[in-house]
């Protein structure tokens, strides 16, 4: 029955002050208390403290931020969508992937400090690029590169391809009227 009465309550300002100098030193529970090991990962992996690698559309290693904050914040993005691509392992604005670990383990970055002006050019280029959600690359039958599109939109203007049939065939990776369509570069 009480706790029918306190559902969607909430503590006032004044409350919340109150409760919060009450829990000062001693009074706090976790007062003299160390956090597990298993819990200090979680809060690094939550915080993410790991490096991000950029690797561009080719999968060439461009260069590595440390960490997931350092390059949201560069890119004017948000922690989430920067994770969201590390996870999903998709294109970052038709042209970047992230990735907590290296694709391969010889790979040398193309520029060395991520603070340098190469470094600095990239940051412009990936925040110019924002307008781009999802590129296609468009290939010949043959596999060969034609061209990329900023998004299926543009590939059906240009192409004159109904964007639902870009679509399909992109996602199914099987040629269309001679073209094939792709959300990645396909490996020669």
């Amino acid at each position: 029955m009480l706790s029918e009465l306190a559902k969607n309550k909430l503590h006032s300002d004044k409350t919340k002050a109150l409760i919060s100098r009450a829990l000062v030193g001693e009074n706090n529970p976790f007062y003299n208390r160390n956090h597990s090991l298993e819990s200090k990962l979680r809060m690094i992996k939550a915080n993410s403290a790991y490096s991000v690698y950029i690797y561009n559309s080719i999968r060439k290693l461009l260069v590595i931020y440390p960490s997931v904050r350092t390059l949201a914040r560069l890119i004017n993005s948000n922690h989430s969508t920067i994770v969201s691509f590390i996870k999903n392992g998709t294109l970052f604005r038709g042209e970047w992937y992230f990735s907590n670990l290296p694709f391969n383990l010889t790979d040398t970055p193309l520029i060395s400090n991520w603070s340098s002006n190469e470094s600095k050019n990239l940051i412009l280029e990936i925040i110019n690029n924002y307008h781009i959600k999802k590129a296609i690359f468009v290939y010949n039958k043959n596999k060969e590169f034609i061209r990329k599109f900023e998004g299926v939109t543009h590939a059906q203007k240009e192409l004159n391809i109904n964007h639902d049939i870009i679509k399909k065939y992109a996602l199914l990776n099987k040629p269309y009227k001679g073209f094939i369509f792709s959300y990645d570069r396909l490996n020669n």
